[in-house]
């Protein structure tokens, strides 16, 4: 599920900062427990009961709109608290990072929206109908990054971090995506469910600030956009 991918990527980027050789501001508010601490609630709710019976539903209508404001106000107080120990502790030329983090925190804003639910339920119908071609899109994008992004351990997510250029990375694979998706929405999905795909992606690329200087830093590659290496 796509804002699944984008909750789970900003985490890693933010967790592995410390890991990954980048120094900190020093003072007591910028150790690495401050950082941890912000990641606590969510890595706790996975392993309740609650979390792990909301993790194992796969389909749209089984999923309550208690369950997705639980989980959806619990990320976005996440990211929040990630961000701001971000804003306060970390190199002011870091800047793909402060992007790539302020970014998450822009769209899980929709969290506060009122009818967010039902956006959501509409967008993962569609993702249903086109599942296969999640599945082939997913793998044209894996094929298509440079070899120093294939091989990113997911035991150590670190490593998302060493990545160059993580905004442009970020802005281009999200771009691949959509354009992979887009024949499929529009021959199996309601034009609702597109419409309400397309805003969102677009949401996501101006939150990440994508503009057309960063689209211009990726590759075409069988009509599809990948970062330059």
């Amino acid at each position: 599920m796509f804002w699944r991918w984008i909750f789970v990527y900003n985490l890693s980027v933010c967790l592995s900062v410390i890991s990954a050789g980048i120094s900190p501001s020093s003072g007591p508010e910028c150790r690495d427990m401050g950082l941890f601490q912000c990641a606590r609630p969510i890595i706790t709710f996975v392993m309740t009961a609650d979390g792990q019976r909301i993790g194992k539903i796969r389909k749209s209508g089984l999923l309550k709109e208690n369950d997705f404001t639980k989980v959806c106000r619990l990320a976005q107080s996440t990211i929040s608290c990630i961000d701001g120990w971000i804003g306060r502790c970390m190199p002011a030329n870091e800047t793909d990072l402060h992007i790539v983090s302020k970014g998450t925190v822009k769209i899980l804003s929709v969290c506060n929206e009122t009818d967010s639910f039902s956006k959501f339920t509409k967008m993962t119908t569609c993702a249903e109908k086109i599942n296969n071609t999640h599945k082939a899109c997913g793998e044209s994008m894996r094929t298509n990054l440079p070899e120093a992004h294939k091989n990113i351990n997911p035991r150590n997510p670190k490593e998302i971090f060493q990545i160059e250029n993580l905004q442009r990375h970020v802005c281009c694979t999200i771009k691949q995506y959509k354009t992979c998706i887009t024949p499929s929405m529009q021959s199996s999905c309601a034009a609702e469910e597109k419409t309400l795909t397309d805003k969102f992606l677009d949401r996501v690329l101006g939150a990440y600030q994508c503009t057309n200087a960063v689209f211009g830093a990726c590759v075409a590659e069988d009509g599809v956009a990948t970062a330059k290496a």
